[in-house]
């Protein structure tokens, strides 16, 4: 994939704020048009995470909402009440949903209540932060800021499955706080042992390596959630067949991007044999990734992969016929 100019990537990416940079950013209302979908969206303000069919439909919402504006932020109940230690709200993915949106100190998430687990988890890592190393926490509990309620202990007890982390706790290791809030069970994901200890771990470590190498990135990880998936528990926690996860370089002057779908079982392939394009993985979960970037961007990054930018040779990342996801891919 070719780099993105110096202007571009400055007009997204630098000065004040990435949300006024983009065509199809953020606008003064706080949203933005999502011409895949057809429909508005906010990312900010006192209707943030909601969706309404059109720009006046969205306005008209707004207005109505204006009187209280201040006291339903405060309460809300699709926002989390804890102030983040960086805004990741204009990074966020965007899915039609009108589920619990959560911002926790390092790391935001939708939770999806039907499969007892978030369907997507958002986070960045700086090279900074890897700098540091506090010791895991292991404090397994409920996460509270889920209004309806998050998974529990109960849940994987016995069950035969690792409670498998989605934001990471190695990517979390520069704060005690924010490595203890790594171990809400709304982080948690049931995963086969031989898949969380082997592979997820593995490219997990890769994301920190590639953080440490470029300086900052940010991902987007979760489950591959479908209808009748096999439960856990008392609460029926979902056991995803697939999870995904989605890296992005947002560093000028160029930006660059990879996905990867992997099966939820032990692997033996390398990392690079599940990297597919962002397209693809966005194909295969009904997610558009960073929404906000310039559209000219986002199809730059989203349908390629430069495998020297993340340290695959050229030969280890296939086409997407090639990716062992490419079957599952095809079916959707």
């Amino acid at each position: 994939m070719k780099s993105l100019s110096i202007t571009l990537a400055l007009c997204l990416f630098g000065g004040a704020s990435i949300a006024s940079a983009h065509g199809g950013g953020v606008d003064g209302q706080g949203g933005h048009n999502n011409r895949r979908a057809g429909n508005y969206h906010f990312h900010r303000g006192p209707l943030d995470g909601r969706t309404y069919d059109s720009k006046e439909d969205a306005a008209k919402a707004l207005s109505a909402n204006s009187p209280g504006v201040a006291n339903e932020a405060a309460t809300d109940s699709n926002r989390s009440t804890e102030r983040p230690l960086f805004d990741l709200a204009p990074y966020r993915p965007y899915q039609p949903s009108d589920a619990q949106v959560i911002a926790h100190k390092a790391y935001t998430f939708q939770y999806n209540e039907a499969h007892e687990q978030a369907a997507w988890v958002l986070y960045r890592i700086t090279a900074e932060q890897l700098q540091a190393s506090v010791s895991r926490t292991d404090d397994f509990r409920r996460d509270r800021a889920v209004t309806t309620g998050s998974a529990t202990l109960a849940d994987y007890r016995r069950s035969g499955y690792d409670r498998g982390h989605l934001a990471p706790a190695a990517a979390m290791a520069w704060s005690q706080e924010v490595m203890s809030e790594s171990f809400y069970l709304s982080n948690m994901s049931p995963q086969d042992p031989g898949f969380n200890r082997g592979i997820w771990r593995q490219l997990e470590a890769r994301v920190r390596d590639w953080a440490d190498l470029h300086g900052e990135v940010f991902v987007v990880t979760g489950p591959v959630l479908e209808s009748e998936l096999p439960t856990i528990g008392p609460s029926g926690v979902s056991v995803p067949a697939y999870y995904y996860k989605v890296v992005v370089d947002l560093r000028p002057p160029g930006v660059e991007g990879i996905g990867f779908i992997l099966p939820n079982g032990s692997a033996g392939q390398s990392i690079g044999r599940y990297a597919v394009s962002i397209d693809s993985v966005e194909a295969f979960t009904g997610i558009d990734f960073f929404p906000v970037v310039a559209d000219s961007v986002e199809e730059e990054i989203e349908g390629n992969i430069l495998g020297e930018h993340w340290g695959f040779e050229l030969r280890e990342v296939p086409t997407l016929k090639q990716s062992e996801s490419w079957g599952k891919i095809k079916a959707k």
